[in-house]
C-alpha cells in the first residue's frame, strides 16, 4: 500500500505493520493536544514499540494523519492544543493556571498575591486604569513622565508564581507565555490574525499601555522548558504571521504592564459559568 499526496507525489509505503497498527503507535506515543519536534516523535514511536519509527513517521506524515508546521514541530492534523476541559462551553474540571499579581511600581518584587487570567482580565476591562491608560499614551513616546506612568501600572508574571520576582524565586511554572508585539503598524490586523489562528491557544490578549502593542497569553506545555517553547513560538510567529514577539519574553519571570483596554480578549474558559 502506497500513500500518494501533495506532499508526497511519489508516495510513501504504508508499514508493513499496517494503518490499523500505525494508528495505535500514534495513538500510546503522541498526545492530541501538543506538538513535537521530529526526534521526540521517533523516539516517542520507538519506546511503545514500533519497529520502523522513520517509515511510520512518514506514513503519518502522508496520510495527513499528521502535520508538519513551518517550525519544524509536528503534531495531529485534528489537533486542538488544549485538554478537554478547556473547550468552549465546557466546564473547567481541573484548577485555572496561577499567575503572580504585583502592586505597582515595577521596582515592586514581592507579589501581592496570586491570582487567574480570570482576575486579571477584571482589572484590565474593568474602571480601574482608564484614567492612568489615557494619560500614558498621551504623553509624548519616550518622556520621563510617560515612563514614570507606565512603570506605575500594576504587573503579573504569565509564566507562574513567585515569592519574588527573579528566575531563582520560581514557586510553580503555570504553564502560560505571554507574547509581547510591539510597534504594530496594523493593530487590528495583527490582533484578528493572532485570535484566528487555531494552532495558537491564546488565553488573554490586550492592548499594550503604549497604544500600538498588543499581549497575548499562550497556553503551552509543561513538557519543555521557558525559553525552549518561546522559541519555537516565536519562530512559528515569524514565519506564519511575519511578527515576532519581543525577546524579553523568554523569561519566565518576566513582568508583563497591566493597563485598560475594554475590548481585551479572555477564553470563555475563564467566564464564571465555566467554572
Amino acid at each position: 500500500m502506497t500513500l500518494v499526496n501533495n506532499s508526497y507525489p511519489n508516495g510513501v509505503p504504508m508499514p508493513p505493520e499496517g494503518p490499523v497498527q500505525l494508528a495505535m503507535f500514534l495513538l500510546a506515543a503522541l498526545e492530541p493536544d501538543k506538538l513535537y519536534p521530529r526526534s521526540k516523535v521517533l523516539f516517542l514511536l520507538s519506546r511503545n514499540g514500533c519497529a520502523n519509527p522513520e517509515s511510520s513517521l512518514e506514513a503519518a506524515l502522508a496520510a495527513g494523519w499528521l502535520l508538519q508546521e513551518a517550525c519544524g514541530w509536528m503534531g495531529y492534523a485534528g489537533r486542538v492544543w488544549l485538554t478537554g476541559h478547556h473547550f468552549t462551553g465546557k466546564k473547567a474540571s481541573a484548577p485555572l493556571p496561577l499567575v503572580s499579581y504585583f502592586k505597582p511600581p515595577i521596582t515592586n518584587v514581592i507579589p501581592y498575591k496570586d491570582v487567574t487570567l480570570a482576575d486579571i482580565y477584571k482589572v484590565i476591562s474593568g474602571p480601574y486604569l482608564v484614567t492612568q491608560t489615557q494619560r500614558l499614551r498621551s504623553l509624548p513616546i519616550g518622556s520621563k513622565a510617560r515612563e514614570r506612568l507606565k512603570f506605575g501600572l500594576p504587573s503579573f508574571t504569565a509564566g507562574g508564581t513567585f515569592t519574588k520576582r527573579s528566575g531563582g524565586n520560581l514557586v510553580r511554572r503555570s504553564g502560560l507565555i505571554v507574547l509581547d508585539f510591539d510597534h504594530l503598524s496594523d493593530l487590528v490586523g495583527v490582533r484578528a490574525r493572532l485570535l484566528g489562528d487555531s494552532n495558537l491557544p491564546i488565553e488573554l490578549l490586550f492592548i499594550s499601555p503604549s497604544g500600538d502593542g498588543i499581549k497575548a497569553v499562550v497556553r503551552v506545555s509543561l513538557e519543555y522548558d521557558h525559553l525552549t517553547i518561546f522559541s519555537g513560538l516565536r519562530n512559528c510567529l515569524s514565519i506564519n504571521h511575519g511578527i515576532a514577539p519581543d525577546s524579553s519574553g523568554s523569561n519566565v519571570d518576566r513582568a508583563c504592564f497591566i493597563c485598560h483596554d475594554p475590548e481585551a480578549w479572555i477564553h470563555p474558559m475563564y467566564h464564571p459559568s465555566a467554572y
